[in-house]
């Protein structure tokens, strides 16, 4: 009986807690199999509360039977497309009446995290991979105040363009399965090359000026021995 109480309580306060929610309302299934090899299914309500907090609820866990294949994933999907397919037609004809019509699931959003630099080129690159996706969203749902224009997302692009030589540096030397040394000199030279051509663009330049000045105190003197690590290296013949 105990039990039955604590379900009573809890799902009364589920449900004051959606009475009590001014915004939308999102939902997420998923699909998982337990160590005994029986499959379950989720459903998880997620918003986002008057103090801004984001909350999720789960609210129903039930037993598939069977368990979850590729075959019944792809079952389930192919049903999912052809939902989506009708709603898209509905705001503007698809190209041959939606006969080739597909989707490709390339990841998720990502959000900048204060304390990782690199997740502010991650987040911008994958907002500009569901760059459509976005746009489709925001004119459906949200409307024209929450939507980027022609020009805020040539900045987007720009601004992921000048990040992306520090990401790939940033791999580069990360990498525990080859030497780096001799690939130092090269890239640091790289990095002060992309902050000096980002002066050129009006709205990289006060972005590039203060990386500038850091980068100056870091670097203003190169290592004289992972210098010469470049001039032995074969790939750098000096001529």
């Amino acid at each position: 009986m105990y039990c039955v109480r604590e379900y009573e309580n809890y799902k009364s306060l589920l449900h004051e807690s959606f009475a009590n929610v001014s915004g939308r309302v999102s939902f997420t299934s998923d699909l998982w199999t337990a160590c005994n090899n029986c499959g379950f299914l989720t459903l998880t309500a997620h918003y986002v509360d008057d103090s801004w907090s984001l909350r999720s609820k789960i609210l129903n866990f039930r037993y598939c039977g069977a368990l979850h294949t590729g075959v019944d994933v792809r079952k389930s999907m192919d049903v999912m497309v052809e939902y989506l397919k009708k709603e898209l037609m509905q705001s503007s004809p698809l190209p041959c009446n939606g006969k080739f019509f597909h989707c490709a699931f390339n990841g998720k959003l990502c959000l900048d995290v204060v304390t990782r630099w690199s997740s502010t080129y991650t987040m911008l690159r994958k907002a500009l991979e569901a760059k459509e996706a976005l746009l489709l969203f925001t004119n459906r749902y949200l409307g024209i105040y929450y939507r980027l224009d022609a020009d805020e997302w040539d900045t987007i692009q720009n601004i992921c363009d000048f990040l992306q030589p520090f990401y790939d540096i940033t791999v580069l030397f990360s990498s525990v399965e080859y030497p780096t040394a001799n690939l130092y000199f090269v890239s640091v030279l790289r990095i002060e090359y992309v902050i000096y051509q980002a002066h050129k663009d009006l709205k990289l330049s006060p972005m590039a000026t203060v990386m500038l000045k850091k980068f100056e105190g870091y670097w203003e003197h190169y290592s004289l021995i992972l210098s010469i690590v470049v001039a032995l290296d074969p790939s750098y013949k000096l001529y």
